[in-house]
């Protein structure tokens, strides 16, 4: 363990404190578009892919040459056997993220997996308790928590900026194309608006109100013509009368833009997923505004701050813990319970606490 690594864990990491960090050898699983963005942020976080692993031949070469990887494996299990691997990014469609991630987590790897972390309760449930039974480091990838435009913000809440936190609203949406079959719309590849997007904003309610349990909750959906979610509206009433309005639309343009109020003022992160600034206001007046850019394309902070976390010896990082991500899968199974969302390769029985 790299002496400077150790106490980098508990903070937002800042790039100057990189070098620090012992990097680790990735192992790629999957090769579609979200494992191009983390081959991207890899060029600039701690560590390298040595390895990716996908069942096309052809795509597999394809992503190898463009990124600049060493080693191809056409199955999970010869990746897993790739000794120049320490750690797994799980990069398939979540309808398909328990397996591979499960597997490598026994194989004593390191895994960070694409949030959702998977597409229910009960397979999150085996996911956790197979880190925690092996020992080896479980991440969801919810690279928003990592992103120095929410460090700033954080910053501003602990100062009591804006006084004690009350109101959250936070939206994201786009116009998905209309293909039954695709990876958003099909009920196969567990697609819908909650698992692809909508949890973004319920794990901002999440670190807006840390540990707090929702006492009620109210939800509006619309639900698609293949059976999944196209769109839905979330409302959690928490202890005090603090409220988080969120929602989540494949059918809708939406700006993005997150809000977190308080009695003194409140702040707001543009394309709060992606947040690339942040702006303290009052009364319609912005105060002050900090701007956050990447340094590649955002992904490149939370692995940072795994490596670090991982050089430290710890089996989670304090700032996207397992609680969070199982608080997450508890919430979008709720939803999804209510909406009556359910796949074909599930049982159809909800699976609640």
């Amino acid at each position: 363990m790299s002496p400077a690594a150790a106490n980098l864990t508990d903070v937002h990491l800042r790039p100057q404190d990189w070098p620090d960090v012992p990097g680790l050898r990735w192992g790629v699983v999957g090769a579609g578009k979200i494992a191009g963005r983390f081959a991207e942020a890899m060029t600039a976080a701690p560590g390298t892919v040595t390895a990716v692993s996908a069942r096309n031949p052809e795509r597999v070469a394809r992503f190898a040459e463009a990124h600049g990887i060493a080693r191809t494996h056409g199955s999970l299990d010869a990746l897993l056997d790739d000794d120049t691997v320490d750690a797994v990014y799980v990069a398939t469609p979540h309808s398909v993220h328990d397996d591979p991630v499960r597997r490598a987590l026994v194989s004593g790897r390191a895994v960070l997996c694409e949030k959702p972390l998977t597409h229910s309760l009960t397979a999150t449930r085996s996911c956790v308790d197979a880190a925690r039974s092996s020992g080896s480091f479980l991440m969801e990838a919810m690279w928003t928590r990592f992103l120095p435009a929410l460090a700033t913000a954080a910053e501003w809440v602990a100062a009591g900026d804006i006084g004690e936190p009350r109101t959250l609203r936070a939206g994201m949406g786009f116009a998905a194309p209309d293909e039954p079959d695709g990876r958003l719309m099909s009920p196969a590849l567990a697609g819908g608006a909650l698992l692809d997007i909508g949890v973004y904003p319920l794990a901002l309610a999440r670190w807006a109100f840390p540990g707090a349990e929702p006492e009620r909750m109210a939800l509006s959906w619309q639900l698609m013509p293949t059976g999944v979610d196209g769109q839905l509206s979330v409302g959690l009433t928490y202890e005090g009368g603090r409220l988080a309005d969120l929602s989540a639309s494949l059918v809708s343009d939406m700006d993005g833009t997150a809000w977190l109020s308080g009695s003194r003022g409140r702040i707001g992160l543009p394309d709060f997923h992606k947040a690339e600034s942040v702006v303290l206001a009052h009364r319609g007046d912005e105060l002050r505004r900090a701007d956050r850019p990447h340094l590649v394309n955002g992904l490149e902070y939370q692995v940072a701050a795994m490596s670090a976390a991982v050089a430290d010896g710890r089996t989670e990082h304090p700032l996207m813990p397992l609680d969070d991500s199982l608080w997450l899968a508890r919430v979008s199974q709720d939803i999804r319970d209510q909406m009556g969302v359910v796949f074909p390769f599930e049982d159809g029985v909800g699976a609640g606490p």
